[in-house]
């Protein structure tokens, strides 16, 4: 798929309501609610998600494991480690955009892109993703230096910026960021919260494992393999954060219920009105009846 400079997303007509896969998103008042569609997502495409974490990570992540295997000298090592980490969050930022693509032409185009065409894609905006993570980052570690507080209400604020650099090329990410996420940072932070806790308590066979049998090349392996799996989780749920925060606004573009049958199954949320048509009819439909026009007759005036 060929990358272009328009947005993904195109604002559709005002008398329509879509929602990305033909059903309402929760909205980020529920952020379980959110959390799950995110996780819904995740593994309803986990086999090309898996693929596309294994091109980005495998040889680097064996390469890890190698070298915390195999080099016994801790300067060494620790100099390879960081290079093979920065290396790793390059990949990341290539991980972002491509995950971002394939997800995105699911929902709002209605088809899947290969691997292959969502690497291709995610390539074009890989360069100024890089560039954001960066920002964010040093943006982030500016503010936490002053107290963690700030910090963290940084990178709330900037949750979304690395995303929106592909979902909308055309707009400022950090400041449409802060915009989407403005009165919704306390549920954003719940949500990562429960996120980061979940994960973590997914590990901890893992690192039982690690303990278990100290410096194993193969239990190495599988924590770094885990690691990179939730390279693109996190992408997805961050993808159900920004859908689920530009459905509930009525300023932007509002994701869709394009049939009646879907309509009929959507309940708006109390706080927003919405009148859903119940019927769409074709724009060049005919009027319903014909109003005769009177016709007024002219009397010729007398010949002279």
């Amino acid at each position: 798929m060929a990358y272009t400079d328009e947005p993904l997303i195109q604002p559709p007509p005002d008398e329509i309501l879509i929602t990305p896969g033909n059903i309402p998103w929760p909205s980020m008042a529920k952020p379980t609610a959110v959390l799950q569609r995110g996780f819904q997502l995740y593994f309803s495409h986990f086999g090309d998600l898996v693929k596309i974490a294994l091109v980005a990570f495998l040889p680097i992540d064996i390469g890890i494991a190698l070298v915390n295997h195999f080099v016994t000298d801790s300067l060494t090592s620790s100099f390879l480690t960081l290079i093979l980490n920065i290396l790793t969050g390059i990949l990341s930022c290539l991980v972002v955009p491509t995950v971002v693509c394939y997800i995105n032409a699911i929902l709002v185009q209605g088809r899947k892109l290969t691997v292959g065409e969502a690497f291709h894609a995610g390539t074009e905006r890989w360069g100024k993703t890089i560039g954001m993570t960066i920002m964010v980052g040093l943006i982030c570690l500016l503010y936490s230096l002053l107290l963690i507080i700030p910090g963290i209400i940084a990178s709330l604020r900037l949750y979304l910026a690395t995303i929106l650099v592909t979902l909308e090329p055309n707009s400022d990410a950090r400041d449409r960021s802060s915009e989407l996420t403005n009165g919704h940072r306390w549920l954003i932070f719940q949500l990562s919260f429960a996120f980061g806790l979940l994960m973590l308590l997914c590990a901890v066979p893992i690192y039982i494992l690690i303990y278990a049998f100290n410096n194993n090349f193969f239990v190495q392996l599988l924590l770094n393999l885990y690691q990179s799996l939730l390279a693109p989780l996190n992408v997805v749920i961050a993808i159900s954060v920004y859908y689920s925060l530009i459905y509930h606004r009525r300023d932007t573009f509002v994701p869709i219920v394009p049939t009646p049958m879907a309509q009929a199954d959507y309940i708006p949320p109390p706080y927003q009105s919405v009148d859903l048509p119940t019927e769409i009819m074709p724009t060049d439909a005919a009027p319903a009846a014909d109003i005769a026009t009177p016709t007024v007759e002219h009397e010729e005036p007398p010949a002279s």
